[in-house]
């Protein structure tokens, strides 16, 4: 995308600078970006900077409103009356704001749902019961080899986003010595 990046924290202020040589402000387009989520729309115009040149600004106010996700977002250059084109799109994801948080858990879902697994499956090491009713209402437990099938599904998915990690170059090994 035109400098826009394809992952920010809310909170972040964002600046592009681009030209769209055939959809100059002198030759009078406007350029605006939709951006789109599950649950918030943010619609911004990019602002004439030179004679050819766009200039694109989010302010941390606005990217603060936006809520955590994935978002589709198209620039498009309008010029009255009749003229539209979306020139670009593509997805961006809006990653947790830190310093706006007390505390947060970064794991993946693969990661939470492989954790609980495996509590479950240590809670249950000393009991046989698998379902017992009380009172007309049973309760039926997932069976051990339910269980441990469930682990390994979700095992294969947080070794595949490992993998994927590795392979981007975007895994940070860090190391911190106790002195």
């Amino acid at each position: 995308m035109l400098g826009v990046p394809t992952t920010f924290a809310a909170g972040d202020s964002l600046r592009a600078f681009f030209t769209l040589p055939a959809h100059t402000p002198a030759a009078g387009w406007l350029i605006v970006y939709f951006f789109r989520s599950e649950n918030h729309a943010l619609d911004v115009a990019a602002i004439a900077d030179g004679g050819d040149g766009w200039r694109l600004e989010l302010t941390p106010a606005q990217t603060a409103a936006m809520p955590v996700g994935i978002y589709t977002v198209a620039g498009v250059a309008n010029k009255a009356p009749a003229e539209r084109i979306t020139f670009e799109s593509g997805v961006i994801s809006v990653t947790v704001n830190l310093a706006a948080v007390a505390g947060h858990n970064g794991a993946s879902h693969a990661r939470r749902v492989l954790a609980k697994l495996e509590q479950i499956i240590e809670q249950r090491a000393d009991k046989s019961i698998i379902s017992h009713e009380v009172d007309g209402f049973s309760v039926e437990h997932l069976k051990p080899a339910e269980l441990l099938e469930m682990r390994r599904a979700y095992r294969a998915e947080v070794l595949a986003e490992e993998r994927a990690l590795k392979s981007s170059g975007n895994l940070v090994l860090a190391q911190f010595a106790s002195h």
